[in-house]
């Protein structure tokens, strides 16, 4: 009996990797793990671990992925672009890229002005901080936080920030390129899925293809 605790897609709910991924990480380590420490079967032991395999590829090719796919910044196992999106925009890949740093990549690719709005260069190399509360927001006269954007007043710093950081104020700051859509995006993770959809002609590497040389950058980048 192997003392190695593997946990269940049950118990792994509660991570913060999107749940969508959680049961293509479980079985990757599972079987990495059998390769690496449990190399020598009997014969009873090796059929039903070509009959589980089997399982595993009958599973994976009804999802219709080619093949699998791994994120930039470390090897988690995903099943889309946008899931990787996702998890490196959430903050929580080993490599330690956030949202921000996602964004400010993005836009120095060349092809950036293909699906970065006009005007929101700017907001996307600021990234976060563009949204924070400064002292100079405060109106001595009325001895409220106001923000610069709405008719929102705080009565104390904290409640202007908490709400500049709300998704009240979200930028949409990405563009479908297709000429034909425009969609606009909060996040590059949103942009990306929508492609994937096939809600448009845009597509990952279809269409005009600047999607997928974007996601060439930042694996070029990332993976460094």
């Amino acid at each position: 009996m192997c003392e190695l605790d593997f946990w269940t897609a049950e118990q792994l709910e509660d991570v913060s990797y999107p749940s969508l991924v959680v049961r293509v990480i479980t079985n990757r380590l599972l079987q990495q793990h059998d390769a690496e420490e449990h190399s020598e079967f009997d014969g009873d032991e090796e059929e039903d671990e070509a009959e589980s395999d089997e399982g595993y590829e009958s599973e994976d090719s009804d999802s219709g992925d080619e093949e699998e796919l791994y994120c930039f910044g470390c090897d988690l196992a995903v099943v889309s672009y946008s899931a990787m999106l996702v998890h490196l925009e959430s903050g929580n890949c080993y490599c330690g890229t956030t949202r921000d740093d996602l964004n400010r990549l993005a836009l120095r690719c060349p092809s950036s002005n293909r699906y970065v709005v006009r005007g929101r260069a700017e907001y996307l190399r600021q990234g976060q901080s563009y949204r924070r509360a400064r002292q100079s927001h405060y109106n001595s006269r009325t001895h409220y936080y106001e923000c610069p954007w709405c008719n929102f007043s705080g009565t104390s710093f904290y409640n202007l920030d908490m709400h500049l950081l709300s998704p009240v104020h979200d930028v949409k700051a990405f563009i479908c390129p297709d000429a034909d859509c425009r969609q606009l995006f909060v996040n590059l993770s949103g942009l990306v899925a929508h492609v994937e959809s096939h809600r448009c002609d845009e597509g990952v590497w279809s269409g005009s293809g600047v999607l997928g040389t974007m996601l060439d950058y930042l694996e070029g980048r990332l993976s460094s």
